[in-house]
């Protein structure tokens, strides 16, 4: 079952959102059956973030509130390849440590980390896919 529980923000945000976070698992999750996401839109410094929590398939999402739109959007996808890069386990953290596909990259600095790499480079897929699908109706 895919759970996904959205707070904070207005309703246009938690509408995009949701169709934002749906239209991502059909493109670069289609398989996934089990998954609980839940995401607050918050003031915050950074534009989001996506932790693991405890049980299976479990992440809680921070999105910033005061992005406009098409931000909004963006930081969506990037944060949902995140989401998918927990699901398949190949980023994972271990305390401080982090590590991507076995190897420790805790050192490394964010712009070269690979999953911050990977998560850049198919946001704007992601974007495009969505924008051709919604924004024609």
């Amino acid at each position: 079952m895919i759970d996904i529980l959205i707070h904070g923000g207005n309703r246009k945000q938690r509408s995009l959102i949701k169709r934002a976070i749906n239209h991502s698992i059909d493109m670069i999750m289609p398989s996934l059956r089990t998954l609980r996401l839940e995401v607050e839109l918050k003031e915050m410094i950074d534009y989001g973030s996506v932790q693991q929590k405890s049980g299976y398939n479990t992440l809680y999402m921070e999105l910033n509130k005061k992005q406009n739109f098409d931000q909004l959007l963006e930081t969506t996808m990037h944060e949902m390849v995140h989401v998918k890069q927990s699901i398949t386990r190949d980023w994972t953290t271990y305390y401080t440590k982090c590590f991507w596909k076995g190897v420790d990259y805790t050192d490394t600095y964010y712009s070269q980390q690979p999953w911050e790499r990977q998560a850049f480079r198919m946001q704007g897929k992601l974007v495009k896919s969505y924008n051709k699908k919604f924004k024609s109706k």
